[in-house]
């Protein structure tokens, strides 16, 4: 059997499959790839259909050379994608090909744990035994009745896992999850457990042939995060909760006493750095120095205080206290970290958060970390997306990739957006910086919202506008007929799903440019309030302008203006999802008309036909 049969294949499984040449091109594409062993950039525009492109590749690969694919995503949704919609597609044509799926050690309840601690903490249990038979896996998601602090007690924790020594060992969950990935020729997983296993862990995968990252796009946000460490006050404070209410029976009180008084001490701490800390900033000795050695030296007491209760405690608590006493130890090492400054390619941040500050430590070598430990030990890398280049120029991407040579390809998109859509440039919505903006914006909705009176999503660049704009307008929506909702009032998985029952306006900021799937009616025009450049006095922005600098490169030109280009092209995505889509995209940011630079957002799109109006000339009619 080859692609093209898989696919024919294909058609008589899928309802209302429609054979796509680009698909079966980019198949054959990702194929090839893996039999040559080398690394490939493909940006496949939506309506590709390129998670079926690399799965058709991947089987197909499996089947002919027994080879181990991995195939990692940044988001939830497209994992629940594979999962439960791609893949059972796929095993009705490869049915003795293996899939599974990898998740984080957190994921798991810890058997040990749980029958320890369960006369403690889960008095609504009658049999705990019988409870955890019933269970399939033992992840997260089947404890979803209880609190999340209940589960935080319970989950695996590499630190204070017993491994073989352990009494629940023959039928942990997590190892078991493990050992059927070792069984596994295709596993789903995500962009971090892949870098936590290559660049850390190494207790996931025994070996990977090819690995293909989907949603590419977010690899250099993804590495940021997992190259980030933290001394988080509210993570501590956690551990200890939890510690002190599973061994309360042992009436440690004076520990206890002596914990919650340090505790406080160091909260007081971090209060008062953060009355003087707006928002996330570099670390500056001169304001900060007194209060990180303050912060260091009571963190010295709280773990001096509990080694010295280390005797008092029987073997399998033991393992829990020593997992607790490591990671304030791990803390101590950070805050000593940002004492002595002495790592060149690091930059020191602190970050306010809720009513205090954390102290974070950032690599920003990325590109080196993956030539070392990612590209030698894999056969085959693709990396796909919707947006990985700029005009077809994959140069940014492969320079945060650290790639010198790639097999590049950009496939057209398959939708004709010169009768499904229209970009209309709002010229008359003063600067952002201006106190009217937000008038505008709410203005230029409302104007919206009276015409088109169909799903529409609204995407800003900061938390802040969205808002005030929100507020703004909120009222009139509801009395024009809208269900209104904003990011952060519930999770996103289920406001998207309110979009597929009512008239619904979303107002979303950074995930919602990107990951949303609306088809049809339920969403008919997106609102991009402003181009979606970072923050430029962000630290790890700053570093990252800094660095580039330092080579002589425009920071800007170079590395702002290609991370705003890929995040405009995500938000305008959004619109078109199938051949049947039609809808508007409204862009309330002039600078596209008005800037040198404008011109490279307008070139990285589709062909599209571009009006530009003010606001009151506004007239937008589906039917046309």
């Amino acid at each position: 059997m080859d692609i093209d049969e898989v696919f024919e294949a294909l058609s008589s499984k899928v309802k209302s499959y429609e054979k796509r040449l680009s698909q079966i091109e980019m198949s054959k594409d990702v194929y090839d790839l893996m039999i040559n062993g080398q690394i490939g950039l493909i940006e496949a525009p939506t309506g590709i259909g390129k998670s079926f492109a690399y799965l058709v590749a991947s089987s197909l690969f499996v089947k002919n050379f027994n080879k181990k694919i991995v195939i990692a995503t940044s988001t939830i949704n497209l994992q629940r994608q594979l999962i439960l919609k791609d893949i059972p597609v796929i095993k009705e044509i490869f049915k003795d090909i293996v899939f599974d799926i990898a998740l984080g050690r957190q994921n798991y309840a810890c058997k040990r744990k749980f029958y320890a601690y369960a006369s403690s903490i889960f008095s609504n249990i009658e049999d705990p035994k019988a409870f955890l038979a019933n269970l399939k896996h033992g992840t997260k998601d089947e404890f979803d009745f209880w609190q999340e602090d209940i589960f935080e007690q319970i989950k695996s924790d590499k630190d204070s896992c017993m491994g073989r020594f352990c009494p629940q060992y023959r039928n942990c969950f997590f190892f078991n999850a493990r050992a059927r990935l070792k069984d596994a020729d295709i596993v789903v997983t995500n962009h971090h457990l892949v870098f936590s296993d290559l660049f850390e862990v190494g207790e996931i995968f025994d070996a990977i042939d090819v690995l293909i990252f989907d949603e590419a796009h977010n690899i250099e946000k993804n590495l940021t995060s997992f190259a980030t460490i933290s001394f988080n006050f509210y993570d501590q404070l956690n551990l200890i909760r939890n510690f002190f209410s599973v061994i309360s029976k042992l009436k440690l009180f004076e520990l206890i006493t002596k914990t919650t008084q340090t505790m406080d001490k160091l909260k007081d701490e971090l209060i008062n750095l953060a009355n003087i800390v707006d928002y996330s900033t570099t670390y500056n000795e001169k304001y900060a120095k007194d209060f990180l050695i303050r912060v260091l030296d009571l963190q010295k007491q709280l773990v001096f205080d509990f080694i010295n209760y280390k005797d008092k405690l029987d073997i399998e608590l033991g393992v829990d206290f020593k997992a607790l006493v490591d990671k304030f130890n791990l803390n101590l090492k950070i805050l000593e970290s940002f004492l002595s400054q002495n790592y060149e390619e690091a930059v020191y941040w602190l970050e306010k958060f809720k009513d205090i500050v954390l102290f974070n430590i950032t690599n920003l070598n990325f590109a080196d970390l993956l030539k070392k430990n990612l590209y030698p030990k894999v056969d085959s890398v693709v990396f796909t997306s919707a947006t990985l280049s700029i005009n077809s120029d994959f140069s940014f991407i492969k320079g945060v990739l650290g790639i010198d040579k790639a097999s590049e390809k950009t496939f057209k998109t398959e939708f004709d957006y010169k009768s499904q859509a229209k970009l209309i440039i709002v010229n008359n919505i003063r600067d952002p910086q201006n106190d009217g903006y937000a008038d505008d914006v709410s203005t230029l909705i409302l104007k919206v919202a009276e015409q088109i009176h169909k799903g529409t999503l609204v995407l800003f660049t900061s938390y802040k506008t969205l808002n005030e704009v929100y507020d703004k307008a909120k009222d009139t929506l509801k009395k024009l007929g809208y269900t209104v909702l904003k990011q952060g009032a519930s999770d996103n998985y289920n406001m998207q799903k309110v979009f597929f029952n009512s008239k619904t306006i979303l107002f979303g900021v950074s995930s919602f440019w990107e990951g949303i799937d609306i088809k049809g009616e339920n969403l008919s025009c997106v609102i991009i309030t402003k181009l979606p450049f970072e923050v430029p006095t962000h630290p790890i922005e700053k570093a990252k302008y800094a660095n580039l600098e330092k080579k002589g490169q425009n920071a800007f030109l170079n590395y702002s203006l290609h991370k705003a280009v890929l995040k405009f092209k995500q938000g305008f995505g959004r619109l078109i999802r199938t051949k049947d889509d039609t809808g508007f995209i409204i862009m309330a940011d002039n600078r596209v008309l008005t800037k040198p630079y404008g011109k490279i957002f307008l070139n990285s799109l589709p062909e599209v036909d571009i009006e530009t109006k003010n606001v009151e000339d506004l007239f937008l009619n589906l039917s046309r």
